[in-house]
């Protein structure tokens, strides 16, 4: 499969035969596009510009890659101008790699011009790049042109029309899932859950769309949410970010407010249309609800990661010995105005670690030579990983002992000396005023690498999970600096050897 084909279905990113660096490009494209479609364009896009920066310019196929989704996300986020930007890049790197790249990049410009109210001129792009695909017989690119077009008929009321045009694509590339998610929107969006049903339970794909379709006909089977309502929030969650798209959301979440996912919408179009203290509301809301679903209140999170992105302090998370508050919970959850309109939190990066497993992203983080604060969370378990020019200088899990405990096991302090430490500490690596008159430098330095390496080993056995990496957090006082490849290499050895310890038969 190329690098082409990829982009457009990420539940392929197993398939793809990449190593080291390039891998983690493609999951951080992957986990952007999630991102995106779980409703947040601000750090999708700001991941991608992370991205942009970092790759080779020489490899044309990633960078296409990237201007691609750069363009179709900030068109369906409503900016216009940006996408057009983008859209002219790919273009630029298309013709070097290739027709089918070529074509994708044409209905990038086809989504874009009906966006801006050109539709025909959209559809008769669309038109001659569907001749050509088919010409050459290149299924996905004609596919992906066909639902295109059934997308923009959709918009323009050609209910009917989209149908067939979506079946044809979905007839053009039987191994895709779009054309299909395609038809059980529409279907929902005409009031017909019998046929959305029938689609959705032929699917077998872990997509967040297929997710979303699956969960809205719950809630019309029992009877949570009526399904006009379920049809008009295809139409507002498809619809640019207005203070009418939002008015009319704010009603329907009023008159339905066991309609999670509508309300997750709502704190995204706030937050799109600038309306901070009222998203940051909603998500908070969200995000407490014990009755939500699952996904929505994942949504919250990231949103509340988003909109605490510019915050400055950390607060220490519960370790064994001392008492403080959840890290992740504040600092998705902060309760201080965030000015989310600054550079800094325009490139807060957030996302699924299903989509980006955290020794992708840390490699990523390592060969892009980044800083900042890495927050994680899983369930209700909370983590950091601080980062310095891509080295690690600092972790905290869990159930990672605290540093102050690290000394007192080697008996470099004493246990009412590690107690006092532990209630003191405030920093996010559990170190604070360290004995330095009982603790020489290097004794230090040592029990920071363990406690480091403790920490992250934890954080690694986590398959799920949010993250949110704040590129200019500043890391408390820096007590080590470790090798992220190195650190990652051995620990991830050393986690397979537990694991193949613990599967031998006894």
């Amino acid at each position: 499969m190329s690098l082409a084909q990829a982009q457009f279905e990420p539940a392929r990113r197993a398939a793809l035969a990449l190593e080291g660096s390039l891998e983690a490009a493609v999951g951080v494209i992957l986990n952007a596009v999630e991102t995106w479609r779980a409703g947040d364009s601000f750090s999708a896009l700001a991941q991608l510009a992370l991205l942009e920066e970092t790759v080779d310019d020489a490899d044309p196929s990633l960078q296409w890659a990237i201007q691609l989704w750069r363009a179709r996300i900030a068109g369906a986020a409503g900016e216009l101008e940006r996408a057009d930007q983008a859209a002219g890049e790919a273009m630029r790197h298309a013709r070097s790699i290739d027709e089918q790249a070529c074509a994708l990049t044409w209905c990038a410009f086809a989504e874009i011009e009906s966006q801006e109210g050109a539709s025909q001129v959209a559809l008769d792009r669309i038109e001659v790049v569907v001749g050509e695909c088919a010409a050459r017989r290149d299924e996905r690119a004609l596919a992906f042109a066909l639902l295109v077009r059934a997308e923009i008929l959709a918009s323009e009321g050609e209910t009917a029309d989209s149908i067939a045009t979506a079946l044809e694509a979905a007839q053009a590339d039987r191994s895709w899932i779009a054309p299909s998610l395609f038809l059980a929107r529409q279907h929902l969006r005409e009031g017909d859950v019998d046929g959305a049903e029938r689609i959705v339970n032929g699917l077998d794909s872990e997509a967040s769309e297929l997710a979303l379709h699956r969960s809205l006909i719950a809630l019309v089977r029992e009877r949570i949410v009526p399904l006009w309502a379920v049809s008009e929030y295809h139409d507002l969650r498809a619809s640019q970010p207005s203070e009418s798209v939002v008015g009319q959301l704010r009603a329907l979440v009023t008159f339905c407010p066991q309609f999670t996912q509508a309300r997750g919408t709502l704190g995204w179009k706030l937050l799109q249309i600038d309306r901070y203290d009222e998203a940051r509301e909603q998500f908070e809301e969200l995000a407490g609800d014990a009755d939500a679903d699952g996904a929505a209140r994942a949504s919250a999170h990231l949103g509340l990661a988003y909109l605490s992105s510019s915050a400055s302090t950390v607060s220490a998370p519960q370790q064994d010995g001392y008492e403080d508050e959840d890290p992740v919970v504040s600092q998705f959850s902060d309760d201080t105005p965030a000015a989310i309109t600054t550079p800094e939190a325009r490139n807060a990066m957030t996302g699924q670690l299903s989509m980006l497993p955290l020794p992708d992203l840390l490699d990523f983080l390592r060969s892009s030579r980044r800083s900042g604060l890495l927050l994680l969370r899983r369930n209700d378990n909370a983590g950091f990983v601080c980062l310095k020019d891509g080295d690690l200088v600092g972790a905290v899990s869990p159930h990672a002992r605290h540093l102050a405990q690290v000394l007192r096991d080697r008996g470099l302090i004493s246990s009412e000396r590690c107690l006092s430490l532990t209630r003191a500490g405030k920093g996010p690596m559990g170190w604070c005023e360290m004995p330095r008159d009982i603790v020489d430098d290097e004794q230090l330095r040592t029990a920071a690498a363990t406690h480091v390496r403790s920490a992250l080993s934890e954080l690694l056995t986590w398959p799920d999970g949010m993250f949110a990496f704040r590129s200019r957090q500043e890391c408390p006082e820096l007590l080590v600096t470790l090798d992220t490849q190195r650190e990652l290499l051995d620990l991830l050895r050393s986690l397979d050897e537990q694991r193949r310890g613990s599967d031998s038969p006894r």
